[in-house]
């Protein structure tokens, strides 16, 4: 199920997936929205939405990603959607995480093709960087939510900037205190062109850590759709942390669609810095079918 319409005038839908990777069945994102609170039908200014979704640009998100890699901004800094619970850089790219999460949102749609698009998205979600404590055995990640925002806008059809705030929240145990938390704030901001066969893509984020250390990673991505058969792109995702060695991880990649809905894709990554000694070189072949 994915963007259903509820009833005769479509003020409620919902959304849907089931995943099976890697011998493991899992549920992806999945979320009831109201729609049109305000405004007149269909035009979206003011919806609430709540259940476990991807928390991210309109443009620029880990569910939406070409390239399989997981961004940094994800991965290490937790900026775009979330990442898995408790740890950094997992291994398993796989198996999706998503932010449970009450959101409120909206779009104001030019008249035109060259007027302007406004989307924005503010909510609270459950952080996914709350572990047990050795005094717990469940967490209660509603007592300390996490709060975020979005901004995107859309110009010339084919244009698009935006910007992302979260203020995360994470165990930071001390001296007699095993159950303290601190709040993080992250930030980042983004832009996106799509001219001709060729879409680019430039992201900037910046997120605190618990040492006082923050992370700041750069991004820029290319993809080249000549057709509707193939993809070829390529990524170059750069991190780095105070007093710490950088790293630079560079991806390309190749699709081809064999049907709408069935596809085989290859991806080469090489990873430099992060305290390796060597650069690491990876290689990896995808068979994906939607149904």
């Amino acid at each position: 199920m994915a963007g259903t319409p509820l009833g005769k005038t479509g003020r409620a839908s919902g959304y849907g997936v089931v995943n099976f990777a890697e011998g493991n069945v899992g549920i992806g994102q999945a979320y009831a929205q109201i729609n049109d609170l305000l405004g007149a039908t269909g035009h979206g200014l003011l919806n609430v939405k709540a259940g476990q979704f991807d928390i991210a640009l309109p443009f620029l998100s880990h569910s939406q990603r070409v390239i399989k890699q997981r961004y940094y901004a994800q991965s290490q800094l937790g900026i775009l959607g979330a990442r898995d619970r408790g740890t950094v850089g997992d291994e398993s790219e796989a198996q999706e995480f998503y932010n449970t999460a009450i959101e409120i949102n909206g779009q104001m749609v030019g008249e035109e093709s060259k007027d302007l698009t406004h989307r924005y998205a503010v909510g609270v979600f459950q952080p996914q960087g709350l572990n047990p404590t050795n005094n717990a055995n469940l967490t209660n990640r509603l007592g300390d939510p996490g709060f975020y925002a979005t901004y995107a806008l859309n110009f010339l059809e084919n244009f698009n900037i935006g910007a992302i705030y979260k203020r995360d929240v994470v165990n930071n145990a001390t001296l007699g205190v095993p159950d303290a938390k601190k709040a993080l704030d992250k930030f980042g901001v983004a832009g996106e062109a799509k001219v001709g066969p060729f879409i680019a893509t430039l992201g900037y984020f910046r997120s605190e850590a618990i040492n006082a250390r923050d992370l700041q990673n750069y991004m820029g991505e290319v993809l080249f759709i000549p057709d509707k058969q193939w993809v070829v792109g390529a990524r170059v995702d750069h991190i780095d942390q105070e007093l710490a060695q950088s790293g630079t991880r560079t991806t390309a990649m190749g699709r081809y669609n064999i049907t709408p809905s069935v596809f085989v894709q290859a991806e080469w990554r090489v990873t430099d810095g992060l305290n390796q000694a060597t650069d690491q070189l990876r290689g990896r072949a995808f068979l994906v079918a939607l149904f």
